[in-house]
């Protein structure tokens, strides 16, 4: 299940932003989002909420770039060549996460579950890769963004250090004050992965977490923008299409489990397991993605543990070093 005309952050920048250069990069997303299908003038200008002079001239201008090519018959609009050359300038650049990409595609394929790699990038998280069945995502394209704090980032936090871990935690926002994050966190450490209820990583999640660390979101031009996925509904039930942030029930959500019985059953959103760098960091999260799907404890536990000896065998290829006490090593 996925959420569409949902605003989700373009950024949690305190630097400058800016909105014309925003809308060349939503057109271009909206294409790479949906690579099976082109897009006539009219329908770009409506998903994106554009004055069809405002979407006529930008997507001229990408077509003299020959990053989006004008199919003369139908007058539709689909992803340029030129586009070739800056994906595999990207490829080259990081070639662990095309490795890591191609060691968990056949866990995905077996499992029927979307898969998504995320990287942190200073005080943000960001999600760099995804692949697999689209059905099973609620998130938006790949490189969406959110904060670096509750309840974003435990499988970051769960092998830092004490202090790493303690400013963590002081960036609790208000929605996830309820989380007893020291128990998540152990029993995070304990099993090697983590397991997140239907509300992490949901547009709605993310806006009310950005409205209690910035402040109302919706003061602040240029700090949100719309990103767009597949159709269907935020599985947290919320409209975060409205004037306001939602945030009102997120409190009541799952986002995280601690201890899991075998015998009973959980909703599931989420399940990931970290890769290490050289220094015994947390270099890559991976998720797998289950879109809500109720599972028993038991076979929750085969699961995790299953993603969990792919990624440490990823930290072992990558040539990174395991944390102390890493279940396994």
């Amino acid at each position: 299940m996925t959420a569409r005309n949902t605003a989700l952050p373009a950024d949690t920048r305190s630097d400058r932003v800016s909105p014309p250069t925003r809308r060349v990069i939503r057109i271009l997303e909206l294409l790479g989002a949906h690579p099976d299908r082109s897009w006539t003038l009219a329908e770009v200008a409506r998903e994106l909420g554009l004055v069809p002079s405002t979407a006529l001239a930008i997507l001229n201008e990408l077509r003299h770039s020959a990053l989006v090519v004008r199919d003369e018959s139908d007058k539709s609009y689909t992803p340029g060549p030129a586009l070739l050359a800056l994906g595999k300038a990207a490829d080259a650049r990081f070639p662990a996460l095309r490795a890591l990409a191609h060691q968990l595609e056949p866990l995905s394929r077996s499992l029927g579950y979307g898969c998504s790699i995320h990287m942190r990038d200073h005080d943000e998280l960001v999600m760099a890769h995804r692949f697999g069945p689209s059905e099973r995502f609620v998130e938006a394209v790949i490189g969406v963004r959110y904060p670096f704090a509750p309840p974003f980032g435990l499988l970051i936090t769960a092998w830092a250090s004490d202090e790493d871990r303690a400013a963590w935690q002081a960036r609790t926002p208000r929605a996830a004050r309820h989380l007893d994050l020291p128990e998540l966190l152990a029993h995070t450490r304990r099993r090697g992965f983590g397991v997140e209820g239907i509300g992490l990583l949901t547009p709605s999640a993310i806006l009310s977490m950005i409205a209690d660390l910035d402040g109302d979101v919706a003061t602040q031009p240029g700090r949100v923008s719309e990103r767009f996925t597949e159709p269907g509904p935020d599985p947290t039930g919320s409209d975060p299409t409205g004037s306001e942030p939602a945030a009102g029930g997120l409190e009541d959500i799952q986002y995280g489990y601690g201890a899991i019985a075998e015998d009973q059953s959980y909703v599931v959103g989420l399940i990931g397991a970290p890769v290490f760098d050289s220094s015994a960091r947390t270099r890559f999260i991976v998720f797998l993605h289950l879109g809500g799907e109720a599972l028993t404890g038991a076979l929750i536990n085969t699961i995790g543990a299953e993603l969990a000896a792919r990624t440490a065998e990823a930290t072992r290829r990558l040539h990174g070093v395991f944390p102390s006490g890493y279940p396994g090593t």
